[in-house]
């Protein structure tokens, strides 16, 4: 039986309490049925989309952007692993990335790599909650089609990355957003989220800063190398990231275009 496994771009705190016990879990994703009727079908990402701003608007810990990565699994072959779950929800990481292990096995989808002209540096808990060290970015890895709107978040995203950076390097953003983690940024004492324009416009004004760029490296039968190098989708490697660049290069920066243009 095939179902929809749906990864968030993000963890979200949820209120998971009952008249006698108050109770919050951390989800990750969560696995849905496929409707039977196309005309159902066509609603579902829309349906999605509303349950995940749901979410943001009763989200304990508020964070930019809720989105989604959409999965196709069959469901009798992870069967062990949903028979535990809450209300399909997924509230353990280990158990995400095993499910999304399953997903790509069944599909054998070869990753698509969204490279960076160069290595954005950050401390490990602005991308992962509540880890310790710092860590060199190199790029995304995706497997999703990249389609238009697909590539436009990709780009935006790796403004907002700079943005981090910047504000993680400098102490400010030029001007003058400041953040205590890197999810609502203050000017002025007014809150911004990622969606905001003025936000927006801030991490664009980063990513020309320092000339920052990323372009789109179909690798051929790169999968099994790339499971090793990336940490939820993010690129970790120096070494792999080194020998890609050296296959597919790196294309003119004149003709990459920066998030707004």
């Amino acid at each position: 039986m095939k179902n929809y496994l749906i990864k968030l771009n993000h963890p979200v705190l949820v209120n998971n309490s009952t008249s006698s016990n108050t109770h919050y879990d951390t989800l990750y994703g969560f696995v849905t049925a496929i409707p039977e009727k196309t005309t159902e079908r066509v609603f579902l990402r829309k349906a999605i989309r509303d349950y995940l701003c749901y979410l943001g608007e009763n989200n304990v810990e508020e964070k930019p952007g809720i989105d989604f990565t959409l999965y196709l699994i069959d469901s009798n072959d992870v069967a062990p692993f949903l028979r535990d779950m809450d209300n399909h929800q997924i509230t353990d990481p280990a158990l995400l990335e095993t499910l999304i292990k399953h997903a790509r096995e069944q599909k054998k989808i070869e990753p698509t790599v969204f490279l960076f002209n160069r290595p954005i540096w950050l401390p490990n808990h602005i991308l992962w909650d509540k880890a310790d060290g710092y860590n060199s970015i190199y790029g995304i890895v995706t497997y999703v089609e990249l389609n238009e709107k697909r590539r436009t978040h990709l780009s935006n995203y790796l403004g907002y990355l700079a943005l981090c950076e910047e504000y993680f390097l400098s102490g400010t953003t030029p001007s003058g957003f400041s953040t205590e983690n890197y999810h609502i940024w203050y000017r002025d004492d007014v809150p911004y989220c990622f969606i905001d324009k003025e936000l927006i416009n801030e991490c664009c004004i980063c990513q020309r800063k320092h000339n920052l760029t990323g372009f789109v490296a179909e690798i051929p039968a790169a999968g099994r190398e790339l499971n090793e190098g990336v940490m939820n989708e993010f690129l970790i490697d120096k070494g792999i990231y080194e020998r890609l660049l050296a296959v597919c290069g790196c294309p003119n920066l004149t003709d990459i275009h920066h998030p707004g243009d």
